[in-house]
Formats: structure tokens, sequence, C-alpha cells
């Protein structure tokens, strides 16, 4: 039946289907007059529009699958952006933690330092207003004493 054409297919089918009808073989009811004309649509549209259908899916397919690629291509672009940004920060930060470190230790040292200065700046002015009162002692001492002495002086003068 595949090798004849489908004006004759079609007669053939028709033809069958009277003579089915007609022997009360098929009853016609909703139903079946429903399925056989979706059916006869089915047949209609896959004979018609194949091609075009076909075409359509085809090229949706090609548009879909350049998208897909676009967006795979988008993506490990992105992924390799963020590794290189990710491996640059940990260098980063492993530079930041050295540098810390050393500040770190100068500040230390530093602060020592500066801790012996402050120590050694403060026992010098101590004991140079220790000497400085030591000579005020001294002299208050002579001018006590060479007070006295005229007072003395004076009294038995």
């Amino acid at each position: 039946m595949t090798n004849l054409p489908i004006s004759k297919q079609i007669l053939i089918i028709f033809l069958v289907l009277t003579v089915a009808i007609s022997k009360h073989l098929i009853i016609l009811n909703e139903e079946i007059l429903v399925a056989l004309s979706f059916l006869a649509f089915l047949t209609f549209s896959s004979k018609t529009f194949s091609e075009s259908i076909s075409s359509t899916l085809n090229a949706r397919t090609v548009a879909t699958h350049n998208e897909l690629q676009n967006y795979l291509q988008a993506q490990l672009t992105n992924s390799r952006d963020l590794i290189a940004y990710h491996q640059q920060y940990l260098k980063t930060r492993s530079a930041i933690k050295k540098v810390y470190t050393l500040l770190a230790n100068e500040l230390k040292k530093s602060n020592s330092t500066a801790t012996k200065q402050l120590k050694t700046v403060c026992v010098e002015q101590t004991i140079e207003r220790m000497n400085t009162l030591l000579i005020q002692n001294s002299n208050f001492k002579n001018s006590l004493q060479t007070a006295i002495v005229k007072n003395f002086r004076l009294m038995n003068a």
C-alpha cells in the first residue's frame, strides 16, 4: 500500500471505512468521529508539513546548541578569571601576612629600644636633678652658715 500514490491510498481507506460502517462493523459515535478526525489531521499534517516542521526543529536545535556553547564558554571564562583572582588574593594575603609579621617584629624591637632609651633618659634626668639639689643644698648650707656666723658676730659685737 505504500507504493500507491496518496490519492489512491486515501480512496482505499475511504472505501474500507464506508463498507465497515455500512455493515455495522464500526459504530459511529462521538468518540469514534473525533478519533478519526484526529487521525486524519495527523496524517495530513505529517504529509504536508513534515519538511517545514523538521527544518524549524533543526534550526531551533542549532540555535539552542549555539546558545549553550556560548553560555558554557562564558562560564569557563568566568571560572578561569575567578581562579586567577583567587590566586592573586592568596598571594596578596600571604604578602600582607609577611609584612605584618615584619612590622610586628620591628615594633617590638623599636619598643624595647625606646623603652631602654626612655629609662636611660629618666635615669640621667633624675641624676641631674639630684646633683642640682645637692648643689642647692650645699649652697643653702653655706649661706645658712654664713648668715649664722654674721648673726653671731652681730650679737657679740
